[in-house]
């Protein structure tokens, strides 16, 4: 398993944050795949670059993982072929986003600046 770093911040969102996009508190289904196997997760909150997601069965973290975000309002799914986890603590961990489609970007820009919602 690759090290990892710490968790950057506490959950009441304080100190450390040293994002670059704004953040967007959401509560999405998804599907993660680290080394060939498959784990439920929820994304808790999303940006341009990445998300915080919760782990909701085990998995065993590699540095990089496939991330699919099922939006709740009936659109496609989102597939996030790559993401680096940039930190992991128990079932959470942060992802930084290393490859999108443009039409991918173009949803997340959208959702970030509060164009998209979710029920």
């Amino acid at each position: 398993m690759a090290k990892l770093m710490p968790f950057p911040h506490d959950r009441s969102g304080k100190a450390n944050d040293l994002r670059r996009c704004a953040r967007r508190a959401v509560r999405l289904p998804a599907t993660v795949e680290a080394q060939h196997r498959l784990a439920h997760a929820v994304v808790t909150n999303i940006s341009e670059a990445g998300c915080e997601l919760r782990l909701v069965t085990p998995l065993p973290l590699s540095h990089y993982l496939s991330l699919k975000i099922y939006p709740q309002d009936g659109t496609a799914k989102w597939q996030i072929p790559q993401a680096e986890i940039r930190w992991a603590e128990r079932e959470w961990a942060g992802l930084k986003f290393r490859s999108l489609s443009q039409a991918d970007k173009a949803m997340l820009q959208r959702l970030c600046s509060g164009y998209v919602t979710f029920p």
